[in-house]
Formats: C-alpha cells, structure tokens, sequence
C-alpha cells in the first residue's frame, strides 16, 4: 500500500466499517516501522486492502477489507494467504486478530483460514458494546 493508494482505501474503510480508521489513521500506518499492508488493485482501483503489525515474533491483524462489490470471489483469502507468507518469511510464531462477534462471515474465513478462537472480549467495540471475539493462528 502507497501513499496513491490511500483515497481508495479511505473510500472502503469507509464502506466497510462502522467505526472506519480516519485517512490521518491511514497514512500514519504508511510510516508506523512496525506496520505492513498490501491492496489487491483491480486495474488501477483498489478492491481490498489488508495489513498487520508485527512486534517481535507475533503479528496481530490490523484490517482485511475487501469492497462489498468484489466479496466472496476469494480476495480475502489471498489477501490473508499474503500477509501469511509474509509473516513466515519474517520469522513470526503467532498471528492474532479480533473480530466482531456478530460477523460470522469474518469469522467463518478466520477459521477456514487455520485462526483458533482463543477468547471474547467483553463490549470491546465502543460504539454499540458488542463483544470481540479473539483468534490466533500459529505457525
């Protein structure tokens, strides 16, 4: 992900999320040394993005988004399988992501994807309280 991208990456968090990330929150994960994200560019248009950070040998999953128009064709598999091999190449041992409780699409591909449930956090999401549920995959 480059700074060329962030417009469209803004325009689908946006989309895509209740409490999106501002562009400010975006472009800071552009310099942020322990971060690492990648878009999935359909032509020149971003159609899905997703990133990590990574301290010391563990990787917590920051945003796998994809555009509404272009779910379920497999975008967010690849896009987990990269930052997968990434992660691998640099020596990580765990990957550990959140999750709304009530997307169970999300979850679903978490799960298909190797991501155990590891535990809930209560009302972590503080725009309506719902929990979060906690998933690790082990490498």
């Amino acid at each position: 992900m480059t700074q060329e991208h962030l417009s469209q990456v803004f325009e689908i968090e946006t989309s895509c999320f209740s409490l999106p990330w501002s562009l400010e929150n975006l472009n800071k994960e552009l310099s942020n040394e322990k971060a690492y994200y990648i878009v999935v560019l359909d032509g020149d248009n971003v159609i899905g993005f997703a990133g990590y950070w990574q301290i010391l040998d563990e990787t917590e999953i920051m945003r796998v988004v994809v555009s509404p128009k272009y779910r379920r064709m497999g975008i967010a598999l690849t896009l987990l399988t990269k930052l997968s091999e990434n992660s691998i190449k640099n020596g990580v041992a765990n990957s550990f992501l959140e999750v709304r409780e009530s997307n169970s699409a999300a979850i679903a591909l978490y799960t298909k994807f190797g991501y155990e449930h590891v535990s809930i956090r209560k009302k972590y999401y503080e725009n309506n309280g719902e929990n979060a549920v906690v998933m690790i995959k082990k490498y």
